[in-house]
């Protein structure tokens, strides 16, 4: 992707200069900062469909597409940093640059004429493309990030300049236009600045991946296709997103399913998150099905929030130069999975989390899927079939009645099962046959009359506690009859039934109120009383005589 003499050049920087280059330079001096600045965002113009082009054209599209890019900012980063501005943030094909407005108010004019220089170096480096420019300024928050260790990140941006990007930048045409901040008054005061900005969003999680990714031995050798899906989440305003917990949640929900954060900025989408699963060290064999998860994890957060999910092949690499760099990933999957996020498209779906045809079929199995309909996205020359994900539902394996040569195992393991007491662990290697044996097992079990519970633990839903019971509980549907008198026999109040909400598939704040007691409980206790609650609950609603209950699937038990 880059030229040998690019690569020395990068070798010779030091580890340490090309680490602290995925940090924007106006925060790599300290913590969080409220001021008034000017902001140019700039896009190269028509660049999503040209990709899309080159893509479908050659199976080495991406890594041309990221070449141009990186060309196309070693155009443009010397004429910002000549005019006393910092590059800020990359979006693909779009970069914001920064100016702090000082009392001499003289970065205005700084700004644009780095604007009209811009236009003048892109032409005259590559004429076959355009730039659409914003100048705007107001006040801005800048919040240095941290990753869970302790290491410097980058800056998160918020603020009413922030606020108006998203509007303001789907008006652009070629060439220079200016925001509803631009002829403000003088700056105003940091105190003025911070009463307007009213939250302080979570710390990101892309550190933790910028560190893994830095610490491989070919750090500086990081261009590689990879097959992935990838989550794009559009949060809106980073003011009106709520609070930093909100964030926080959001970005706790990828970590649940080991996904990987390539980004959480500000751009011409307001607040964005992008996640991938099948980059290095975050590949599984259901990228797909985690993602979906997250997914739908992520909608519930906000009825704000639109999340789209596509797969495809990607070029992971770092855009940018010694100025400013950021780990990307470049196809039209990523594309796809913003362009899923317009807000027309929810208007026209009915749905905030949408799929691509792609993700659809690798889930299939996994979820119930509503076809949509079929829309020409940006940058695609065709339209295609957009799904939503349905109810989720456990895949079923089908087996033959017989297990040839383990007839008398299963006959005395159907007789062991009713014994009382009698407890089987079967434990082996995948592919052995452990859920076939199960099967037949379990047939000739209730063949016999004996009533048979079944539940099993899930590799995607390990973090949910007594997820394996969720299903047995379903199935016994318990009544509020049943609930009462399992409390009632204890003496304890309704609020106790919070201990049973994980194990009924209740949410937790199905209780408006839980007990004082209930939350001074120690972990140890409130762990053991609920075992206690669940082994009556189960005493009470299995049916009279022996009864057996299978587990499945137990090396993903959660601890509980």
């Amino acid at each position: 992707m880059h030229d040998h003499a690019t690569r020395q050049n990068e070798a010779n920087e030091g580890e340490a200069a090309f680490g602290e280059s995925f940090v924007p330079e106006f925060a790599r001096d300290g913590g969080p900062t409220t001021r008034e600045v000017v902001l140019l965002f700039a896009d190269i113009s028509g660049f999503s469909a040209m990709s899309a082009d080159l893509v479908a054209r050659d199976t080495r599209g991406a890594e041309t597409i990221a070449a141009l890019l990186n060309a196309v900012y070693e155009t443009l980063f010397p004429v910002i940093r000549s005019h006393g501005g910092s590059v800020a943030s990359l979006a693909g094909d779009a970069l914001i640059a920064l100016w702090p407005r000082d009392t001499r108010d003289n970065t205005r004019e700084a700004a644009e004429h780095c604007a009209e220089a811009l236009l003048q170096a892109l032409h005259g480096a590559h004429p076959d493309l355009d730039l659409k420019v914003l100048l705007d300024t107001g006040g801005l928050r800048i919040d240095r990030r941290t990753g869970r260790d302790g290491e410097d990140v980058y800056a998160l941006l918020a603020g009413p300049i922030i606020a108006r990007l998203p509007q303001a930048a789907a008006d652009l045409g070629p060439g220079i236009s200016y925001g509803l901040g631009w002829h403000a008054p003088a700056p105003r005061a940091v105190s003025e600045i911070e009463e307007s900005l009213v939250s302080d969003p979570a710390p990101t999680r892309q550190g933790n991946l910028l560190q893994e990714l830095l610490s491989l031995p070919s750090a500086n050798w990081m261009a590689e296709f990879r097959a992935v899906t990838i989550v794009f989440a559009r949060l809106g305003d980073p003011d009106a997103f709520g609070t930093g917990a909100q964030l926080g949640a959001a970005l706790a929900a990828i970590e649940a399913q080991d996904g990987a954060v390539v980004q959480c900025q500000s751009d011409d989408k307001g607040l964005v998150l992008l996640a991938a699963w099948g980059l290095p060290r975050n590949t599984f064999e259901n990228n797909a099905e985690r993602a979906v998860l997250t997914a739908t994890a992520l909608a519930d957060l906000n009825p704000a929030l639109r999340v789209g999910v596509s797969s495809g092949n990607v070029l992971a690499c770092i855009l940018g130069n010694r100025d400013y760099r950021q780990y990307s990933v470049i196809s039209e999957a990523v594309n796809r999975s913003a362009s899923l996020t317009a807000p027309v498209l929810e208007a026209q779906m009915g749905a905030r989390v949408l799929l691509d045809a792609a993700t659809a079929r690798a889930v299939e199995g996994r979820f119930d899927l509503r076809e949509l309909g079929q829309q020409r996205l940006k940058g695609e020359a065709a339209a295609s079939m957009i799904y939503a994900p349905g109810a989720e539902r456990r895949r079923q394996q089908a087996f033959d009645e017989t297990f040839v040569g383990r007839e008398a195992v299963t006959a005395n393991l159907v007789a062991g099962l009713t014994q009382p007491g009698a407890l089987l662990q079967v434990i082996g290697p995948a592919g052995m046959g452990k859920s076939h044996l199960r099967h037949v097992t379990v047939s000739g079990l209730r063949k016999a009359g004996t009533p048979v519970l079944i539940g099993a633990e899930d590799a995607l839903r390990r973090a949910t506690d007594y997820r394996a019971w969720q299903a047995i509980f379903a199935e016994l549907a318990p009544g509020e009859e049943d609930l009462a008198a399992v409390l009632h026999a204890r003496n304890l109040n309704a609020a106790y039934l919070s201990l049973l909400s994980p194990i009924l598939g209740i949410a937790q704040n199905h209780h408006e109120e839980v007990a004082e007691e209930v939350s001074a409980l120690a972990a140890t206790g409130r762990a053991a009383l609920t075992r206690e609650l669940a082994v009556a609950l189960l005493e009470r609603c299995l049916p009279q005589g022996p009864a057996v209950l299978v587990l499945d699937d137990v090396q993903w038990l959660d601890s509980a």
